[in-house]
């Protein structure tokens, strides 16, 4: 998963608080109650939280600049770019597109 890492003191939630799991005595994990999305990965002792790269507004703003605990990389994940990609469209039907309806937002009226 990205990360997007930022000053705790400079995070702001701008919609409501998320929920925290603590998942050991060095980290805390918060996400969004209502749907579940991962939204941050916080090393409790740490100056600074990881925001989930896919919950941003812009992820591609985003940009990763350090991988974290290289020696538990699956063997798989280096080759995962050259595997045979597919559109979303020719999985999702143009019925089942019809009928769809996301249960996520972004961070705006909706």
């Amino acid at each position: 998963m990205a990360f997007a890492r930022v000053a705790k003191e400079s995070l702001r939630w701008t919609r409501g608080q998320p929920a925290a799991f603590r998942s050991s005595n060095l980290v805390e994990r918060h996400f969004c109650s209502a749907c579940g999305t991962p939204l941050t990965y916080n090393f409790i002792k740490g100056p600074n939280i990881s925001v989930s790269a896919g919950s941003l507004d812009d992820p591609e703003a985003a940009r990763p600049e350090l991988q974290y605990s290289v020696e538990r990389t699956l063997s798989w994940f280096g080759s995962i770019g050259h595997l045979p990609g597919k559109r979303t469209e020719d999985f999702i039907t143009p019925d089942l597109a019809a009928d769809f309806v996301s249960y996520q937002h972004p961070d705006h009226d909706t």
